[in-house]
């Protein structure tokens, strides 16, 4: 009998484990779409994979906790110098937080293509852009002049393409290639375009998780923590003298040598009309549409 009441006992415990192991795990939920904006433009929720990449962009994005408050922090002191010209240049407010996607708003950022600054442009655009870019003179790491020059790339992209989010797509992959996509399918959404690589595909999304999260937390309990959320409302207009004076310290501070790009000290960028550049050389001075620039 004390056999047959173990092997039910035991025949239990296996039956219930089996049951557990099978049933689904909890998901997290986050707001729903139908009230999300960017640029003025209504992220869709009805298309499910839109829905989805936002789900899984967003939950990812709020895992790092610590790099939020960072960030929030170099933003509260940053975000006064670079929206009064975006707004000065009629883009919008948005689109500030491309440069979190780009750099995390770490000026000093220099990638191993050859992308620098918080707008992480490269040599050539940034020449073409009417930026200066020497092994000692590099303007792509100030912050005021870099934050100028992606205003006129993001506006000569917004033409190309009619979207301010493709703007944002194509400021990730290139005008040429955002062009040829919308010509060749005709979707739903401009964020429904069969981006080729994870990176771009994701990008504006991305911009939107940083958005949402620094700017409501709240809203995303399910992903933040009451005490990360705390932290993240209390900072929005409190910054300590001593931290803003040490970030602006380090955007301040001439800029890192630019060895790996292998930038002659001969070659400046000149003025900047309206749609084109003026590129000033060994050759003489060549006429560039912004049209021809890629990131």
């Amino acid at each position: 009998m004390k056999k047959l009441l173990l092997a039910a006992v035991a025949t239990f415990s296996l039956s219930q484990s089996t049951y557990l192991q099978a049933q689904p795990r909890a998901t997290v939920t986050v707001p729903a779409t139908n009230d999300l904006r960017f640029c003025g433009e209504q992220l869709p929720s009805y298309l499910p994979t839109v829905a989805q990449r936002w789900q899984k962009t967003v939950t990812r994005r709020a895992h790092f906790t610590d790099d939020l408050l960072a960030i929030q922090q170099k933003a509260a002191v940053l975000f006064p110098i670079i929206e009064p010209i975006l707004e000065k240049n009629a883009i919008p407010n948005d689109l500030k937080y491309l440069a979190l996607v780009e750099s995390e708003l770490k000026n000093k950022r220099l990638s191993h293509k050859g992308a620098a600054g918080l707008w992480q442009l490269m040599p050539q655009t940034a020449r073409k852009l009417g930026l200066t870019v020497r092994r000692r003179h590099d303007d792509r790491y100030d912050v005021r002049k870099s934050t100028q020059a992606a205003c006129r790339y993001l506006w000569e992209l917004y033409r190309q393409t009619g979207s301010w989010m493709l703007a944002a797509s194509a400021y990730n992959a290139g005008p040429t290639y955002i062009s040829q996509l919308k010509r060749q399918f005709s979707v739903d959404h401009p964020l429904m375009l069969p981006f080729a690589k994870a990176e771009t595909q994701l990008y504006v999304y991305q911009a939107m998780a940083y958005k949402e999260l620094l700017t409501r937390p709240e809203d995303y309990s399910d992903l933040l923590s009451d005490k990360v959320i705390f932290a993240l409302n209390k900072r929005v207009n409190i910054v300590s003298q001593a931290d803003r004076q040490s970030i602006l310290a380090i955007i301040e501070t001439p800029h890192p040598e630019t060895d790996s790009e292998n930038v002659p000290d001969e070659m400046v960028a000149s003025s900047l009309a309206d749609a084109a550049v003026v590129v000033e050389s060994e050759t003489g001075k060549e006429t560039v549409r912004l049209t021809d620039v890629r990131p």
